[in-house]
């Protein structure tokens, strides 16, 4: 296997985890059968009728699933060795490429945003939330009260990607159990401390830590950032992985290096301080993705170079803004936003409690989110910093990683869209699923600026399964683009958009369903074409088809991960003509970081705005008034009234109900109708209505009156 040495779940997580049930190894005709739904309307006839011969063909290799249902017998997952081995296979720079991001909320506390105290405070709950899981207290997670795999978090802390010069990359889990200090980047200057005892309980508090990272940035800020840059060890991350596999094997060569390389690999976490203070979304989506391109005197000073690849990051800049960047081989987006959700609730909650402990008998007391003891143990607590011992070699590899990795992040644009129109409340008002809601929303975005229809992939976690990760969701379906169509369509009614857009969503929601039941389609098939690899044999000709290499060029790669802690998440795209969008469905608002290789991501991210506010417009009937008349008048808003010559009339105020169709409210209002036959002679040619009916459409209603309206009835 791929991963070495042996992270050990404590008993009562092992305990919680084998009471899952393993992931099914779906049917192969039902795999099949699935496989060209998500394959046809990405192909035209005449490549659909070549895919279903190929697909024919596949079902006749039960040879190759009884197979893989013999392996997974001794296993704990049918696909989640070669799962594992395809995110360390791949040998370009996992820098845009596999590595993602989160952008954490400032904390509420302005004073607290300072960098050293919000470093200071999350390392100590990153602490806690270590001491805590090495113990066994970590509370499972859970959806829907059912429980779910536990196991990546085990190579969350401690863990380090190593790479391979000739052969697939491998995780390091070895001290993932036994690990007690964490590394820090200041300028490119590498230093450590210890933090946690032998026994996981702490051996650092808060203000020691703070304490170590300002000694750490006044001795890193003595030496000029120019120089420094010449020892950016860390840049050697971004290279492609065989390159640095051959970097790594210099530096081991060296006694001095070697113990540094061991240091960091064998370290919790990294500590990125960025000498830096993003002042935008954008910048500071792209500073947690790749850092920041800055030049002085031809020289990289940027933040870069400030960085590990190979390990769980935390990025704190100088404006006290934070964030995480990971390895995603060992561990995926919920994982580590679980990890994340609890550190930021953690500094929370301290810091209530230190207001607490200062008011009168009889206050509140708040609990902590873990409770972990904090023991004198004589451990040495000074930073120590790691020189590296700079050979001429070393010096030029520096030189031409960062010439490389900035190359590479040049050519990628970093998008935030930030929609606050509406989010999750108004969505499931409506009754559709937010998820699904958004996801169409960029299959529509794409139909309508390119003209066409791609791959659209989103993970959809298998973690209610023993060792589950994903499995892969296509957003694609004969259903949704006839709503894109639809949608686009200036003949097409209200009416046809919304019917059309809740078929497609309810399809999206049902696929989804399946994939987390482990009835997907592409990690079932990926398993099989590595099963027959193992075994010799040559690939099923469905493997080599048009389909099959349209489904897994994708395109739109997507994700949803957020809540409350995070601002922002993304990834970069994976594919060269792709886009890569991370998501966040708020409450009141949609974010979104949108990244490509100069796609017009800004231009993308425009007319997904638009289409935002088109599809509000079609499930928020226009505001409507009504005439009845011989109704006693009532002043409301002058803007809302009709015409002088109109009196004594009654309004219906038409306003949308949860279901967007909408309720009529009535009101009382000055304006009146006119006694003279002539005008309502007019007044129903104008409407539509005929003589005798009693209720009259005159108009829509201004902004400000639907307001004061509104005001009234809330």
């Amino acid at each position: 296997r791929r991963v070495h040495g042996e992270s050990r779940a404590n008993n009562s997580q092992q305990r919680q985890m084998t009471t899952l049930p393993k992931l099914p190894v779906p049917e192969l005709a039902d795999t099949a059968a699935r496989y060209l739904t998500r394959v046809k309307p990405l192909l035209t006839e005449s490549e659909f009728i070549d895919e279903e011969k190929a697909v024919r063909e596949l079902v006749t290799h039960q040879s190759l699933q009884t197979a893989l249902k013999e392996y997974t017998e001794s296993h704990a997952s049918f696909v989640e060795e070669f799962w594992n081995d395809s995110y360390l296979a791949p040998k370009s720079t996992v820098v845009l490429n596999l590595n993602p991001f989160f952008v954490l909320a400032d904390d509420p506390t302005p004073s607290r945003n300072d960098q050293v105290l919000r470093a200071a405070s999350l390392v100590f709950s990153s602490l806690k939330f270590c001491c805590t899981l090495r113990q066994g207290k970590l509370a499972p997670d859970m959806f829907r009260g059912t429980p779910l795999c536990m196991s990546q978090y085990n190579n969350l802390f401690g863990s380090a990607r190593i790479p391979q010069a000739h052969q697939a990359d491998t995780l390091d889990v070895s001290s993932s159990d036994v690990s007690t200090h964490i590394v820090v980047i200041r300028r490119n200057q590498m230093y450590y401390f210890e933090c946690l005892n032998s026994d996981n309980t702490l051996a650092i508090t808060e203000s020691r830590i703070a304490k170590n990272l300002h000694a750490i940035i006044a001795d890193a800020d003595k030496m000029p950032i120019e120089e420094a840059s010449r020892c950016a060890i860390g840049v050697l991350t971004t290279e492609e992985r065989g390159v640095w596999a051959e970097h790594r094997e210099w530096i081991n060569r060296n006694d001095r290096n070697r113990t540094i390389l061991k240091t960091i690999d064998q370290a919790l976490l990294i500590l990125c301080l960025d000498h830096h203070s993003p002042s935008s979304p954008n910048e500071l989506a792209a500073n947690a993705l790749h850092g920041i391109y800055h030049l002085h005197n031809d020289i990289q000073v940027g933040t870069c170079t400030n960085r590990w690849y190979d390990k769980l990051q935390l990025i704190v800049c100088e404006n006290g803004s934070a964030g995480i960047n990971f390895e995603h081989s060992g561990v995926d987006g919920h994982t580590v936003l679980r990890y994340v959700s609890d550190v930021f609730a953690d500094t929370i909650l301290r810091f209530a409690q230190s207001v607490t402990k200062t008011m009168p008998s009889g206050g509140v007391y708040v609990n902590a989110l873990f409770d972990v003891p904090l023991k004198d143990s004589g451990v040495n607590l000074a930073p120590m910093k790691m020189e590296w011992d700079m050979s001429d070699e070393l010096v030029e590899a520096v030189r031409l990683a960062e010439i490389r990795i900035c190359d590479k992040l040049l050519k990628c644009e970093t998008k935030v869209l930030e929609y606050d129109g509406y989010g999750k409340q108004f969505i499931i008002a409506n009754k559709l699923s937010p998820d699904a809601f958004v996801q169409i929303g960029f299959m529509c975005t794409y139909w309508k600026m390119y003209g066409r229809f791609v791959s659209q992939y989103e993970p959809v976690q298998t973690k209610n399964f023993f060792h589950g990760r994903t499995e892969a969701m296509r957003a694609v379906s004969d259903k949704s683009i006839k709503f894109c169509k639809l949608f686009c369509s200036s003949k097409a009614t209200t009416r046809e958009k919304v019917e059309a857009l809740r078929e497609a969503l309810e399809q999206h929601t049902e696929v989804i369903k399946e994939c987390s039941k482990g009835q997907g389609v592409e990690r079932h098939l990926f398993a099989l074409k590595c099963m027959a690899q193992r075994l010799g044999q040559n690939l099923p000709e469905v493997y080599h088809s048009t389909g099959y290499h349209l489904l897994n060029h994708t395109v739109i790669s997507t994700s949803n991960c957020g809540n409350p802690a995070l601002d922002y998440f993304g990834f970069g795209p994976v594919v060269e003509d792709g886009f890569g969008i991370g998501y966040i469905i708020k409450d009141d608002g949609i974010s979104c970081t949108i990244t490509s290789h100069h796609r017009q991501t800004e231009r993308f991210a425009g007319m997904l705005r638009q289409y935002f506010e088109e599809v509000r417009e079609i499930l928020t009937p226009e505001e409507s008034v009504v005439v009845v008349p011989g109704a006693k008048p009532n002043a409301i808003d002058s803007e809302a009234t009709p015409s002088k010559h109109e009196e004594k009339s009654k309004l219906l105020l038409r306003l949308p109900s949860k279901g967007g169709l909408g309720r009529e409210l009535e009101l009382l209002d000055s304006a009146s109708t006119s006694s003279d036959p002539n005008h309502a002679k007019s007044w129903r040619e104008r409407s539509g209505r005929k003589k005798g009916d009693e209720k009259y459409h005159f108009g829509d209603l201004t902004r400000t009156g639907v307001k004061t309206l509104r005001r009234m009835f809330s």
